[in-house]
């Protein structure tokens, strides 16, 4: 590189660093980062044989992604429960992929500032604020990177033909699928990299056709094992919505909108949230093909004849525009996967094809180096002002509540931050608020157990408890709690069931399953030593090491 690229590359480092670095005073979120760190004890023990092997065959929090997992037990080893390690090398991830960005696009192109504008307005823009500032997001910031690493050594593969080259591709590509499966699509991804910027596809010895696709097929295969992977880590962690809550029309709806949105936001980001409700599922009223679906699509068919219609003179625009089509499209909702209507995250690796597909136009005029510049501390300054929202769950939580309508998830961590603090007649109001837009909440009624039970209306809890298995019967904290009710109020046949399925999710929750355990080891202890001529302790004593695994 040229000093003049070094110097913008030490420039985009450290606006990186200068724009995220208060995240390290950040608390964890109770939103995932429990499940991702705080209380996963396969994570929070740090790196070993034990927690290696689990990254590896863990389904948890209904995802396959070992090499995530891996850098998580590596933070613990290295820093232990302080927040402030973590946020760090999110931060510094980011700035490591925003370097390989715009490497990669210098490399490809030739042209220094459309390469330093598009790599600073995906690092810079306030639609990245929530996967650096949030720490379960870490999949999507190793994503990037090895998703960015795999293109650039694509690049140097197509303009070399060198073997070592493609092979460092489809191993960093396997990478980035260890760490989120969003990159699923980037076989498609490359033969649209082939026509630009490699411009492999013309010239005098265009490459044919067959090579080009025959090249991407180990790609192909890696992300066929993926999709594999991924469908039953969803389908174990029970988070694809059913069809009766979200039918084809329904997503179809949200998903043609959703692809609008995000070149909107890209350009002027407002309302921005860490959870977005599905209108399907909390307004009536709402109307998959109404007027809001119809705009959206003469938008998306107006760009899209636009970009083709200047396909030959302008390549970028198109490539940009399809490969941001793609990259979209595992989280585009049409295989809706959680309750979101869209999330700023998933944005990540699709719009940054938006801004190369303009940066790279070619059009030539001296106020376009100054409009790009005033866009990207636009951005900054935006992300600057976002960043706040995410330094602990009630600054999160209000801030939802503030840009978006009826969003029973952020009730539920407002309440659950009062409940923490012991206030329990402020919990309960927000959880009964979470409850009212979505009445099958299991995460509200499940909290409203927890109130219920800390103030002693043990039948109260009991019945939440059982409302919130119903919604969600896979959830070990509930049957762990329930079976706690239980055995205070003397139901301590009913007690053993509910610690023995609390017991049987072990891989999903370890923590309850262990709290389960000691549960049902005190009950054996107990009952050892009942009169012998107590029938009913005897075959609820068999019942308990059953559920132990006792002979």
């Amino acid at each position: 590189m040229k000093p003049r690229e070094r110097l913008v590359l030490l420039v985009l480092v450290l606006a990186v660093f200068a724009l995220h670095g208060r995240e390290l005073g950040f608390e964890f979120l109770s939103y995932d980062d429990g499940d991702y760190v705080v209380h996963n004890p396969f994570v929070r023990d740090g790196l070993s044989v034990r927690s290696i092997a689990w990254a590896f065959g863990a389904f948890h929090s209904a995802n396959w992604h070992p090499v995530t997992w891996l850098s998580h037990q590596l933070d613990c080893s290295l820093f232990g429960p302080d927040p402030a390690g973590h946020h760090a090398v999110n931060v510094a991830v980011a700035a490591l992929a925003t370097a390989v960005l715009y490497r990669f696009l210098l490399r490809s192109t030739g042209r220094l500032l459309p390469s330093a504008f598009v790599a600073a307005a995906w690092a810079l823009h306030p639609l990245r604020v929530s996967s650096i500032a949030w720490v379960s997001e870490r999949k999507d910031l190793l994503a990037a990177l090895f998703l960015f690493l795999s293109l650039e050594q694509w690049a140097r593969y197509g303009t070399t033909g060198a073997r070592k080259r493609y092979g460092l591709a489809l191993a960093f590509f396997a990478l980035g699928l260890a760490s989120k499966p969003s990159l699923i699509p980037v076989p498609v991804l490359l033969l649209l990299i082939d026509v630009w910027p490699l411009g492999r596809t013309r010239g005098r010895e265009p490459v044919p056709t067959k090579r080009l696709l025959l090249e991407k097929l180990p790609f192909l295969a890696l992300s066929l094992a993926s999709i594999a992977l991924t469908l039953g880590a969803q389908s174990a962690g029970g988070t694809v919505s059913s069809l009766a809550e979200l039918p084809l029309d329904a997503r179809i709806g949200q998903a043609v909108r959703s692809i609008a949105l995000y070149p909107l936001q890209s350009l002027a980001p407002s309302s921005l949230a860490f959870f977005h409700p599905h209108p399907a599922l909390v307004d009536p009223d709402w109307a998959p093909f109404g007027p809001g679906f119809f705009g959206a699509l003469v938008f998306l068919i107006a760009v899209t004849a636009i970009a083709l219609r200047a396909r030959r003179a302008r390549p970028s625009l198109l490539v940009g525009w399809l490969a941001y089509l793609v990259m979209l499209a595992p989280a585009v909702g049409l295989v809706q996967v959680g309750e979101q209507a869209w999330a700023e995250r998933y944005a990540s690796l699709s719009t940054l094809w938006l801004f190369a597909g303009v940066a790279f136009l070619g059009v030539r005029a001296r106020v376009l180096p100054w409009l790009a510049g005033l866009l990207i501390v636009s951005w900054a300054a935006l992300a600057w002002r976002e960043i706040p929202n995410w330094r602990d769950s009630r600054a999160l939580a209000r801030r939802a509540l503030e840009v978006t309508d009826r969003n029973y998830t952020a009730e539920a961590i407002l309440a659950k931050t009062f409940f923490e603090e012991g206030r329990y007649d402020d919990a309960r109001v927000h959880y009964e608020r979470a409850v009212a837009i979505r009445p099958r909440f299991s995460e509200a009624l499940f909290g409203l157990g927890l109130v219920a039970q800390n103030e002693g209306r043990l039948a109260e809890a009991i019945r939440f408890y059982r409302s919130a298995l119903v919604a969600q019967p896979d959830r070990a904290e509930t049957w762990l709690n329930l079976g706690a009710v239980l055995g205070t109020r003397g139901d301590l046949s009913e007690a053993v069931d509910a610690f023995g399925r609390a017991l049987a999710l072990a891989d999903s929750a370890p923590e309850a399953a262990a709290a389960a355990r000691g549960n049902l080891e005190g009950m054996r202890d107990r009952l050892r030593v009942a009169p012998a001529g107590d029938p009913e302790a005897r075959a609820l004593l068999r019942r308990v090491e059953a559920a132990l695994g006792a002979p």
